[in-house]
């Protein structure tokens, strides 16, 4: 009869028709199972000791909401890779190659599981689960069944905040996601002939080599473009990548060992009285801060910073000939090899995306990794001029005493 008349009803509106009833019958089950579901949270009160124990230990708690969410029971309440690909493409994605998740990694995986769950989803989940809690009690199983009662509670009181079970949920579809992502890549290189045995003997350099001389066939080319675009899982994880790991391209700049990067005093030399002359206006306000005790004042710095980003921006077309690009792409590679030499991957892949971000570049009057060089370079001579400057002056004020 039921079937009889979704039979008759539009696709659109029997998807929804079919929600609704689900959501009834549901709500029948929970309410059937109401007294039973009151009685083991009550049983669980004389066990709450133990389960705020194990909270106080996070590393304990994740252990056991790891293995206690991926039981069976739990099965039909994960989520899928695709879930998991819609969510990053809504919120953004991690770095997945970081040794340690970053403050915005773990931002980003907190708002990625949050995004899986609207105020439906949340009740929808926090009744499941609470329709599994007699269970879990008549087995004597009190700390899974607190993790599943807390888990259910703070679905509805904290809406805003992960909990251990959609903690777990995320983990094992994040799993799942990021193992999709890596056969489609293997079976990538599988059907473009590329032995990886082969591959794993070789430098880095001659990998680069290798690569770039299989993508000099069209066929070869139009074959990774077609994979791509009937791939998009793989193929929008490997874009975000690349521009993740070119905007930490800046990072290397930070870095006590860029030397090699930053810009020669010949070539900053030309730029001081231009920079001198645009700071000019903002000395009466640094002095005014100082007169004030504040050496170190938001808005001046502010300004000082706008106005080297100013100059920086003028530099870059001026100072980065095709020449001197071709010099820093070579700079580049010499250093991806030493970090590389040193295993300190992650800064050998943030050379690596710089050098092939200005090797396509069609516009390097706005890059930002060069922008970042001549700012630096202008920031180290600011420095080095202020320290000079005040060297002489405690030496001026030092033989003025002697003599006096």
């Amino acid at each position: 009869m039921g079937q009889a008349v979704m039979d008759h009803v539009p696709s659109d509106q029997a998807q929804e028709l079919q929600q609704l009833l689900e959501r009834v019958e549901e709500l029948a089950a929970y309410e059937a199972l109401h007294d039973e579901i009151e009685a083991a949270t009550q049983a669980l009160e004389a066990h709450r000791a133990e389960f705020e124990a194990l909270m106080k230990d996070g590393i304990a708690a994740v252990d056991h909401a790891q293995r206690l969410f991926s039981e069976e029971p739990f099965a039909p309440m994960r989520y899928t890779a695709a879930d998991l690909y819609r969510a990053f493409e809504a919120v953004g994605y991690p770095s997945r190659y970081q040794e340690e998740p970053t403050e915005e990694d773990m931002e980003t995986l907190v708002a990625a599981t949050l995004h899986l769950v609207d105020e439906d989803q949340r009740l929808h989940l926090a009744r499941q689960l609470l329709m599994l809690l007699p269970e879990y009690v008549s087995a004597e199983r009190y700390l899974d069944a607190w993790l599943i009662q807390y888990s259910a509670f703070q679905m509805t009181e904290a809406p805003d905040e992960s909990n251990p079970f959609l903690f777990v949920m995320f983990n094992l579809a994040f799993a799942e996601w990021a193992s999709q992502v890596d056969s489609q890549q293997e079976a990538l290189l599988h059907a473009l002939g590329i032995d990886r045995s082969a591959v794993a003997g070789m430098s880095v350099d001659e990998v680069e080599a290798w690569l770039q001389a299989q993508m000099a066939d069209p066929a070869k080319k139009a074959q990774v473009e077609a994979y791509y675009a009937a791939h998009p899982m793989m193929s929008d994880q490997a874009e975000a990548e690349i521009m993740e790991l070119e905007r930490g391209t800046l990072s290397l700049l930070e870095r006590d060992d860029a030397d090699p990067l930053y810009l020669s005093p010949e070539e900053v030399d030309p730029w001081v009285p231009v920079l001198l002359e645009r700071l000019e206006p903002i000395k009466a306000q640094a002095r005014q801060a100082a007169e004030g005790g504040d050496w170190k004042d938001p808005g001046t710095l502010r300004a000082m910073g706008d106005t080297l980003v100013e100059v920086a921006r003028e530099m870059v077309p001026v100072v980065f000939t095709p020449e001197r690009l071709d010099r820093l792409v070579a700079d580049l590679r010499d250093y991806r090899r030493k970090l590389l030499d040193e295993r300190e991957s992650q800064a050998a892949m943030h050379a690596h995306a710089a050098f092939m971000m200005l090797e396509r570049e069609e516009t390097p009057a706005e890059n930002p990794l060069l922008i970042g060089i001549c700012f630096a370079s202008l920031r180290l001579l600011l420095i080095t001029l202020s320290e000079e400057a005040r060297a002489k002056a405690e030496s001026t004020t030092e033989t003025g005493e002697v003599e006096s």
